[in-house]
């Protein structure tokens, strides 16, 4: 009976120590705001924040292209 008693016991505090561990792992949403570059290295994208909502926007591309389907020929 004792030994049932200490395997209890282990296993009651092994899992009170791994809940405290996981509680320290929250990372804050606000950490991926920042500067970016893709994955082929030919842009830079900026992740930023507006009224509680996430944005990305490209903001440097290593080769601009013009919009030919666009009516101002000038963009």
């Amino acid at each position: 009976m004792n030994i049932l008693k200490l395997t209890i016991t282990i296993v009651f505090v092994s899992l009170i120590c791994c809940r405290g561990f996981a509680q320290e792992n929250k990372i804050p949403a606000d950490n991926i705001i920042g500067l970016y570059w893709s994955p082929q290295k030919d842009a830079k994208i900026q992740i930023y924040k507006k009224d509680n909502q996430y944005y990305g926007k490209s903001i440097w591309v290593a080769t601009p292209r013009k919009d030919t389907r666009n009516p101002n020929k000038s963009l």
